[in-house]
């Protein structure tokens, strides 16, 4: 089944400078400064520390996902993360592949001082929460993010309310994402004015319980009416006919004539973890974390569609899924 234009993020090798030091410094802006994401991943890094990346600005107006845009220096913008280092290719190539769907790019970065995880934990200290930084020596990091991107203007968002056919997609974040993410950076000492304002300050969707979770649409008949079909139904039709995922049991038809093109961050994802593999639940419940995800079971399919319901609303993509079909109980998903 073709899985569409392979990233550069997904190849640990594409693009390193010194392919004989296995040692790696990676800059994280969004749910890989959380620790607990990180272990869903299975990374562990070999030191870190808080840092500063001049010249940036975060934005989750692609997919409701943390991306980065370069701005002028006269606008004083810079993203503030956590600075990663990985001494073996093994793990390098997890972080590699966590992040498939960005670019990997080489970037000048500004840790907060200059000592390998030496840092205080005493969040009133006003000179750190500034985001002051000790010593000014950058750092050459690995930055992952989306490449080509501008910052979209009010003037953009207004012709995609009006347009026939928008122009660019302004999605938002889950207010679960930003807790996770602000959660992380508040570990490391990140400066809390830059937490508050630009992660947690950010508009998003709210978080949602079970028997509120958000569902996909259903084809004419509704959801007691739907065919089934078996595992290798599925992953033919995915291959051959109609791009589609399995979410719990149920089969999500992607209206071909209208998706976006394949270098699209959320088309990029579904052709690498979705479309034509086995239930993108278990992908889910890996790379997100969720404090209040429920402890039974039995609801994980049920959280996991709202998790992806919201990534498709952010998009501007939840008119393009529908549920089809159910996959018989007795059929193994592998």
């Amino acid at each position: 089944c073709p899985q569409g234009q392979e990233n550069s993020a997904q190849n640990p090798n594409d693009n390193d400078a010194e392919q004989n030091d296995e040692r790696r410094i990676y800059f994280g802006y969004g749910a890989m400064c959380n620790p607990v994401s990180r272990r869903r991943r299975n990374i562990q890094e070999s030191s870190l520390r808080p840092a500063y990346l001049p010249n940036f600005k975060i934005d989750f107006s692609l997919a409701g996902v943390a991306n980065i845009i370069p701005v002028s220096e006269k606008n004083n913008a810079g993203v503030h993360g956590v600075l990663m280092e990985f001494d073996s290719q093994e793990m390098w190539g997890k972080v590699c592949q966590s992040e498939s769907g960005y670019d990997k790019k080489e970037e000048l970065v500004i840790p907060y001082n200059s000592k390998e995880k030496e840092l205080s934990n005493d969040h009133n200290n006003d000179k750190h929460n500034k985001g002051e930084k000790k010593n000014e020596t950058m750092v050459q990091a690995y930055v992952f993010y989306m490449t080509g991107t501008q910052e979209i203007s009010a003037t953009e968002e207004e012709e995609n309310k009006v347009g026939a056919k928008k122009k660019v997609d302004v999605g938002k974040p889950q207010e679960r994402y930003l807790k996770v993410i602000a959660e992380g950076m508040r570990m490391y000492d990140v400066d809390e004015n830059y937490i508050t304002k630009s992660i947690l300050g950010v508009d998003c969707y709210p978080s949602r319980k079970p028997g509120s979770y958000l569902t996909f649409r259903t084809t004419t008949g509704g959801e007691n009416n739907l065919p089934t079909m078996t595992f290798e139904e599925y992953e033919k039709r995915a291959c051959t006919q109609i791009p589609c995922f399995l979410i719990g049991n149920r089969v999500v038809d992607l209206d071909k004539k209208n998706l976006p093109d394949d270098d699209h961050p959320l088309m990029k994802l579904l052709r690498a973890k979705a479309i034509g593999k086995s239930d993108f639940t278990h992908h889910l419940l890996e790379v997100l974390y969720d404090p209040d995800l429920p402890s039974d079971e039995s609801e994980h399919g049920n959280w996991a569609e709202d998790q992806c319901v919201d990534i498709f609303m952010g998009s501007n993509m939840y008119e393009l899924g529908q549920v089809s079909y159910i996959l018989h109980d007795d059929t193994t998903t592998q």
